[in-house]
């Protein structure tokens, strides 16, 4: 299903309409005088066209900005996969913003009171049951507000879940209570990995954001990484008023007519957020009104295909095999490497479909008349001003598809964009803020080492020595030659040695496994860098490591 990365300048199409619709118009017109007082042996001097042609031409102008309107709001098309739900997981995530306690929602439960209405929160956790009960899958479950938070990693233990959803509450004692989808849809980018997406979502809330937030980048990067959103609505549009009253009194076990109140304010359900990110994802959509939309959700998770290929990053035990089994997963993992999930732009196919059209346009316009028609001194009014003139418009109107192309946001420019970002925000002591952009470029899957390069560091620098091993492996995988992953995973693997040295406890085997793969490391980057530094630095390294390995 074709979707659009920027839905919001298909909007151009009504001014388009209305102008074309008043220069037909006055062409129309300009025609129908030229028909009704010169002679019909005259008329080639005033225009080449007839009332047809003329027609034909308008259209064929009509569909020129068409296309390159299309092109603007850059039009996608999703790659698919072929592994079903029950060889991946799927992701509970309900609001929990202060929203969720408004009392306008109907009961999901077969057989309750139809004319009962409960909290948002509560539809949204009975939704989520009926999910565990009838989908089968691992599940995690989490919840968001200002800042999103999981409760449960992946298990197939259904009463598992089924007890950490009752447990799951609205975000009360959270900071900021608001409702954050650009948190939500990170979260959701660093459940996925960076391996084939194995991941889909069921988004429950009310949709209602307290402020203006731009989540575009998140929902791109989750679009390119091939991963599912499927959402549902709670809540009714009317709403509901609430009160906010000030927390001192709500601890101290004021009554309500006691309470002094911060704010008052009506909350609505509001639907665009979630069906933008449903549609763009290529997961349902749906307002939880009844069984048919829990149907609906169940069905589309169902019916989604993944890719089958395993991940890359599969985890290589140190000390087992050391660089021979590491080599062995490089081979596997690159003979079975999966194809990217950037989705297929095709604005590069519209704005080519005009480029014909408006050559096709130019040579109409240039071609002779009849030889009886022929007549130098005649003009015509199909060619707006001088030649001169008609050579800069068509200059103009040629270069107008490079300068769309050259704004339009490639999945390249974007990654490089995102992987920017990560560096400024890690330049500046912003870590989590860096790792959401680096999960972003990665994403889109062009060069995915380099941000997962970063994002290694990034751990490293704060002292997450597996998880930042675990990204290295990966990078190493995917790029062999990048040299610097291999020095940075000995600096990892060393720092993690230190920490588990214990020479008191005499418990030095860890320590001594992890110098030992770091030695290995820092020898492959000293023998294969071009760079002489990075060599340089590598074999004083390895050196320094072995003395420590003496010493132990």
């Amino acid at each position: 299903m074709i979707y659009f990365a920027e839905p919001g300048w298909l909007l151009l199409v009504l001014p388009l309409t209305l102008v074309g619709w008043i220069f037909a118009r006055m062409h129309l017109a300009a025609l129908a005088w030229v028909e009704t007082r010169v002679a019909p042996r005259r008329r080639h001097r005033l225009t080449r066209h007839r009332r047809r042609s003329l027609m034909a031409h308008l259209g064929l102008l009509g569909l020129c900005a068409l296309l390159l309107i299309v092109a603007l709001a850059r039009p996608q098309l999703p790659r698919g996969g072929e592994a079903t739900v029950r060889d991946g997981r799927v992701l509970l995530l309900l609001d929990g913003s202060a929203s969720m306690y408004a009392e306008d929602a109907l009961p999901m439960l077969r057989g309750g009171d139809e004319s009962e209405v409960i909290p948002r929160f509560s539809a949204a956790r009975q939704i989520a049951q009926l999910v565990v009960d009838r989908v089968p899958s691992r599940f995690l479950l989490a919840t968001y507000s200002g800042q999103a938070t999981v409760h449960l990693p992946a298990t197939s233990d259904r009463p598992q879940v089924r007890r950490a959803l009752v447990a799951a509450e609205v975000h009360t004692v959270y900071q900021n209570s608001g409702s954050s989808l650009s948190g939500a849809l990170d979260l959701v980018l660093e459940l996925a990995g960076e391996g084939p997406p194995d991941l889909q979502v069921v988004l429950l809330g009310d949709g209602e954001l307290p402020f203006d937030e731009d989540y575009r980048a998140p929902l791109e990067a989750l679009v390119a990484r091939g991963v599912p959103v499927h959402a549902l609505t709670v809540g009714s549009e009317e709403g509901q008023g609430r009160v906010i009253y000030a927390m001192e009194d709500v601890v101290a076990g004021k009554p309500q007519d006691e309470r002094r109140t911060l704010a008052e304010y009506v909350t609505r359900r509001e639907d665009r957020h979630f069906r933008r990110i449903a549609e763009a994802t290529g997961g349902v959509f749906a307002v939880a009104q009844g069984a048919a939309a829990v149907d609906l959700l169940v069905e589309g998770l169902e019916g989604y295909r993944f890719d089958p290929s395993r991940a890359l990053g599969e985890a290589v035990e140190i000390g087992e095999g050391g660089e021979e089994a590491f080599r062995g997963a490089l081979e596997e993992a690159l003979e079975e490497a999966p194809e990217s999930k950037v989705p297929r732009d095709l604005a590069y196919w519209f704005v080519g479909a005009f480029l014909l059209l408006f050559l096709a346009e130019r040579l109409w316009l240039r071609r002779p008349p009849a030889a009886a028609e022929m007549d130098r001194e005649g003009f015509d009014l199909s060619r707006i001003g001088s030649p001169r003139s008609g050579r800069g418009l068509a200059v103009i109107l040629g270069l107008l598809p490079a300068l769309l192309l050259a704004g339009c946001g490639t999945p390249s420019q974007r990654a490089h964009q995102e992987n920017e970002l990560g560096i400024l925000q890690d330049a500046v002591g912003a870590g989590d803020a860096a790792r959401a952009h680096y999960r972003r470029s990665a994403a889109y899957g062009h060069r995915p080492e380099i941000p997962l390069f970063n994002l290694a560091r990034s751990w490293t620098a704060d002292g997450e020595h597996s998880e930042a091993h675990r990204l290295y492996q990966e990078v190493m995988l995917r790029a062999p030659e990048l040299w610097e992953a291999h020095y940075g995973d000995g600096v990892t693997l060393f720092r993690w040695g230190v920490e588990e040295e214990d020479p008191a406890g005499c418990r030095l085997e860890a320590t001594v496994d992890l110098w030992r793969a770091a030695e290995e490391r820092f020898a492959a980057a000293a023998g294969g860098a071009a760079d002489q530094r990075l060599g340089a630095d590598a074999e004083a390294n390895r050196r320094f490591v072995q003395d420590r390995l003496q010493e132990l």
